[in-house]
């Protein structure tokens, strides 16, 4: 009866992975062989769909903006948002993850009118905050880790 082998598991690095299996290649010999086993595949991917994003908004006038304050007497930053500047007959500042934009003739217009929608954003959210769905939870999550009161 022919006897199948059992695979040896060898970790190499915390996130990576080698197998080690034993391939019968006559009666009197085996040898081992070695398949790596990638479990980064799908952050991978991830990390490129999103290069494609940013790579696609570049090739079609945006482009991406880092605000490192707020002209608030409220509120300041704990650390930059990044946001995407669409250039057109008007400007638009906008970030995606919170779901906030802001519009102006130019774009300084447009990088004041998306803090103020942002500094507005952000105390709405604090005062409704025991109402949120999980989505408003969830930027209001997000507004919490990026925004501090003065």
């Amino acid at each position: 009866m022919e006897q199948i082998p059992t695979p040896i598991w060898y970790t190499i690095t915390p996130k990576s992975v080698f197998k080690e299996t034993v391939q019968e290649t006559s009666d009197l010999e085996q040898s081992p062989y070695y398949v790596l086993i990638d479990i980064h595949a799908q952050e991978i991917a991830e990390l490129r769909a999103r290069i494609s994003r940013l790579e696609e908004q570049q090739a079609s006038g945006q482009q991406i903006i880092s605000i490192a304050f707020l002209e608030s007497e409220k509120l300041i930053l704990k650390r930059p948002i990044i946001a995407t500047l669409l250039e057109g007959e008007t400007y638009i500042v906008d970030n995606a993850e919170l779901n906030l934009y802001g519009e102006g003739e130019d774009e300084t217009r447009a990088i004041r009118d998306f803090k103020v929608v942002l500094e507005e954003s952000y105390f709405s959210l604090k005062k409704d905050q025991e109402y949120l769905g999980p989505e408003l939870k969830r930027r209001w999550g997000i507004l919490q880790q990026i925004i501090q009161e003065k």
